[in-house]
């Protein structure tokens, strides 16, 4: 792979605590915080009894528990945080159960109220919400942001805030802002699975092992390590963390966090290696996807330009690497057969394909059309620019790479309401994704071209 310069050799790591009755987990703090606005109706609230009812009867003895619910007010099956009893667990059932949809979507009241049971609660466990939604909020990010953080504050205390968005109305900065800021994690999925996805994530965070988990490497020669920030360790759940490195050698591995509110740590040596393996080839995959994976949650943090290169640049990486990235494609079946070239970074990953299409970047209805072909291109491309009027101004191409470097800039000629531009000389433009910008007057149209 001759995709970047973050280092020959590639790293992955797999680990994974002890699964078996024996091994002691971390005892919960636990709030399932539940969406009933009026957008959950239908089979979306039936999802969301039935997974609220499957956590209550999978918590662990030694657990504190609470259901908050919300809509344009907030509710809670306790005042307080229970012992998971089998009283307190009949009483969660029944209170579940009764949960109907309607109302509006105050999310900064309903993570303020759950924050706020956080209190008075045992240190020696782990302060956990998982918290979904479908829907827009009444408030700004900013502002739920910053009660959140002023809660915590006034609660003095600390949580792992696992998000989830349902469908595609959420709001994906916010849920991302939410996770990242308190120590969790974020997960988008389609309202038809809601059951599935939100019970399934909820076993793998059951039972924390070591929590605030640090993670370093002596000497200090991994670079670009996904995911980062380091997860929490639950028992039964791998961590595959991925990373890269320059030069072979003998490395230690430090893995540090607490348990039961005593700091626990762990040293792993492992050697790099100093050669190409074919059988190990499955790494650089696993790192280009989830290096596309965090900067996908980049994307969501993102202002609107700042997306358009971190579109580009999952893209680039997706190609470059044989990693489909299923939400940010930038290819169409066009209806043209063909077959990828020998040799090329996508051949072995999608063998032959019914023809890849450019798309242009998400920006505003321009008065002007562009077609560019071939798409992929090799030594040049052709581009046809139409307008609604007859125009004779001029038009400036720029060929950017994803750094932000200009390739190429060339001046034409618009001749009437069809124009066509040839662009030559990209023979020796690496493979990968770059942007072609082309303006006409005050307009500017930014599209990702594919060279081979």
């Amino acid at each position: 792979f001759q995709c970047d310069d973050n280092g020959n050799g590639y790293v992955t790591l797999i680990l994974e605590p002890e699964s078996n009755v024996d091994t002691d987990v971390i005892e919960k703090n636990f709030t399932l915080v539940i969406d009933r606005s009026g957008s959950m109706n239908g089979d979306k609230i039936e999802q969301a009894r039935q997974a609220a009812s499957f956590i209550v009867n999978n918590l662990n003895e030694g657990d504190n528990f609470n259901i908050v619910d919300f809509s344009s007010d907030v509710k809670s099956c306790f005042t307080d945080h229970m012992a998971y009893t089998p009283s307190n667990q009949n009483a969660a059932l029944t209170y579940i159960n009764n949960i109907e949809s309607g109302g509006g979507t105050h999310i900064a009241d309903a993570l303020v109220h759950t924050i706020s049971q956080f209190e008075a609660t045992d240190p020696d466990k782990a302060n956990i919400i998982l918290f979904f939604t479908d829907g827009q909020a009444s408030n700004s990010t900013p502002y739920i942001l910053e009660a959140v953080q002023d809660q915590l504050m006034e609660s003095e205390t600390s949580v792992f805030l696992f998000s989830f968005g349902i469908g595609q109305n959420v709001n994906r900065a916010l849920l991302t802002l939410l996770a990242q800021q308190n120590n969790g994690q974020v997960q988008f999925i389609e309202a038809e699975n809601l059951l599935e996805d939100l019970t399934r994530y909820f076993l793998a965070i059951n039972n924390p092992v070591l929590i605030n988990t640090e993670i370093t490497f002596e000497p200090d020669v991994i670079d670009y390590i996904y995911p980062y920030p380091y997860p929490n360790l639950y028992k039964g759940q791998q961590l595959i963390l991925s990373g890269r490195y320059n030069e072979a050698q003998a490395v230690t591995m430090h893995i540090e966090g607490s348990a039961f509110n005593l700091p626990v740590n762990f040293s792993f040596d492992f050697e790099l290696s100093d050669m190409n393996d074919a059988s190990k080839s499955i790494l650089p995959k696993i790192w280009a996807k989830q290096k596309i994976d965090a900067r996908t949650l980049d994307y969501y943090l993102a202002d609107f330009d700042e997306q358009e290169i971190i579109q580009a640049e999952i893209d680039s990486v997706s190609i470059c690497y044989g990693v489909i990235s299923t939400t940010f494609t930038s290819f169409e079946d066009t209806g043209t057969s063909g077959t990828i070239p020998t040799g090329s970074p996508m051949a072995d990953t999608l063998g032959s394909y019914t023809g890849l299409e450019y798309e242009p970047l998400i920006q505003e209805a321009l008065s002007f059309g562009v077609d560019i072909r071939p798409m992929p291109f090799d030594k040049n491309i052709a581009i046809q620019i139409n307008t609604l009027d007859d125009l004779y101004q001029e038009v400036v191409i720029e060929i950017i790479d994803l750094r932000g470097k200009l390739i190429l800039q060339s001046i034409q000629q618009l001749n009437g309401k069809e124009t066509q531009i040839e662009i030559n000389g990209l023979e020796d433009l690496h493979s990968g994704i770059y942007l072609c910008k082309i303006q006409i007057g005050t307009e500017v149209g930014t599209y990702k071209i594919v060279r081979m």
